[in-house]
């Protein structure tokens, strides 16, 4: 009996002896695992990019740029901003800021030359579309020098001279189409030794610029007209 006895107290000891163990496994465990799961937080939290303060200012500086840059492409793009056509008479200023010496003559066939490419337009004395005469008055008007508005009325405006005396801003007249009074009117551009050169107002072509070498306008001529002093 106390043989058993002692055998079972000896097992009861050995049952506590293990479960001691056991619990203080667990506790190591439990310890091992709060350590890892420590050194692992603190690591996660050393490897997120420390921004120093030099970087700091750079990154605010570039935003700043960023946002300065955004606020003048809003307030001024580049394709708003529009490049008004000058006026013939701002052209010609700009000519003469740039060197150019203009007789009242150059100025005329300065002016001129300008409506090339106009439409025709019967009546017309604006960009829009201009006829013969009315391409006349047009350049002379920015000039500052009053025409007549007609190519009959402009026939008999200034002096008449020979052919042979023509000089460039004199006004040159034509028969056209085999009327038997003047209907067309130019304003001469260059003149050489066997030719003479104008600009006008076609019906087909609008403003442009033809030669008395041309077999139509030779066999139209009329005469040629002096309306400023060289």
């Amino acid at each position: 009996m106390i043989v058993l006895i002692y055998v079972f107290f000896s097992f009861l000891y050995k049952i506590k002896k293990t479960l001691l163990s056991l619990y203080m496994i667990r506790f190591y465990l439990k310890s091992i695992s709060f350590a890892i799961l420590t050194l692992l937080f603190v690591s996660c939290g050393t490897s997120k990019k420390v921004i120093s303060p030099s970087n700091t200012t750079n990154l605010t500086i570039a935003n700043e740029n960023n946002i300065t840059s955004n606020k003048i492409e809003h307030v001024i793009p580049t394709s708003a901003v529009e490049t008004r056509e000058l006026t013939l008479p701002e052209k010609l200023q700009k000519a003469r800021d740039e060197g150019f010496i203009f007789t009242k003559n150059d100025e005329i066939v300065f002016l001129a030359k300008e409506n090339i490419g106009i439409r025709y337009l019967t009546g017309g004395t604006t960009t829009k579309g201009m006829d013969c005469s009315g391409m006349v008055f047009t350049t002379f008007k920015h000039a500052e020098m009053e025409v007549p508005r007609t190519s009959r009325d402009l026939a008999n405006f200034g002096i008449k001279i020979k052919k042979e005396e023509a000089a460039p801003g004199d006004l040159i007249f034509f028969k056209t189409n085999g009327r038997s009074v003047i209907n067309h009117v130019g304003i001469i551009t260059e003149v050489t030794e066997d030719n003479i050169k104008f600009v006008h107002a076609s019906i087909s072509k609008g403003v442009m610029i033809s030669s008395l070498a041309e077999a139509y306008y030779s066999k139209a001529f009329v005469q040629i007209n002096r309306v400023l002093d060289n």
